[in-house]
């Protein structure tokens, strides 16, 4: 797990070219990993192999969250360089929605491995599930309450900003 997480935030400090954009991105996964080892504890779900292989699968697919809104964010500096509030409001009306979407879609394919017969798969799509639900408000209510006191000079932003 932590292999993973230190891998993706090497991924995503070189694809920003920015320390602190590495860091944003595993704001969220760290927060639905945490959550998630809440969620096992109160449902009484061992911690096995098949538990923790979960993990490694939700840092890839949950860190796409904090990429998306990450790179609107930074979009959002070309029109709001000294307005934190007003682009983190223009990030989740563009990213918002498409997040929620997407998670939700997810977390329905996942929710099917409920009916399995064969117990270690039904805790593996319940956990996936609660960790990327975990991760889309991580992305969506944690990130921007972080990049809101994120006192960014304006300008620093751009650096090293990719045109998408």
């Amino acid at each position: 797990m932590l292999i993973s997480l230190v891998l993706i935030f090497l991924l995503t400090t070189i694809g920003f070219k920015s320390l602190r954009y590495g860091l944003f991105s595993i704001i969220p996964l760290t927060t639905a990993i945490m959550f998630n080892f809440i969620f096992m504890v109160v449902m009484d779900i061992p911690l096995d192999m098949t538990t923790v292989m979960f993990t490694s699968v939700v840092i890839g697919v949950g860190v796409d969250n904090a990429i998306h809104f990450l790179l609107q964010y930074r979009k959002q500096a070309e029109f709001y360089p000294d307005d934190i509030e007003k682009r983190i409001l223009e990030t989740m009306i563009i990213t918002g929605r498409p997040i929620l979407l997407t998670t939700a879609s997810i977390v329905g394919g996942l929710m099917v491995l409920t009916i399995a017969n064969f117990q270690p798969v039904i805790y593996f799509g319940v956990l996936v599930s609660v960790t990327l639900l975990a991760a889309a408000v991580g992305t969506l209510v944690i990130l921007p309450a972080i990049l809101s006191f994120a006192k960014d000079p304006a300008g620093q932003e751009q650096q090293g900003c990719p045109d998408t």
